[in-house]
């Protein structure tokens, strides 16, 4: 068993040149992608979960893993787009506790959430 505390990445951060790139190295324009159906633009963190969630719809993988150690409202997207929640441990030192996650990652899990507490 790997004694290391898991980790989700967290370097490099994504840059907006990057995730605006195209094969070839060309970059598509922020307007562009605006009036396309490709983004879908939300105001609050909530709605991005809500969305990516319904997008995701799967009829087999029906529950996300969400720390126990949260905002309230991470939860609400979540059931509110037709997921079951299951919690999995987070360590005092605010990382996911590797054997209690990989111990809930059962074939029923749709998606996982990792939130990054206070930046770090």
């Amino acid at each position: 068993m790997c004694s290391q505390a898991f980790r989700p990445p967290s370097e490099p951060a994504p840059s907006i040149r990057s995730l605006l790139l195209q094969p070839g190295g060309t970059c598509v324009r922020y307007a562009e992608l605006v009036d396309s159906n490709r983004v879908t633009l939300v105001y609050s963190g909530r709605y991005a979960i809500y969305h990516a969630l319904r997008v995701l719809g799967s009829r087999e993988r029906r529950t996300v893993l969400v720390p126990a150690f949260q905002c309230p409202t991470v939860v609400d997207p979540v059931l509110h787009a037709g997921y079951d929640v299951r919690f999995y441990t987070v360590t005092r030192g605010l990382v996911p506790d590797a054997e209690d996650l990989r111990a809930k990652l059962t074939p029923d899990v749709g998606a996982v959430l990792f939130i990054r507490y206070f930046g770090f």
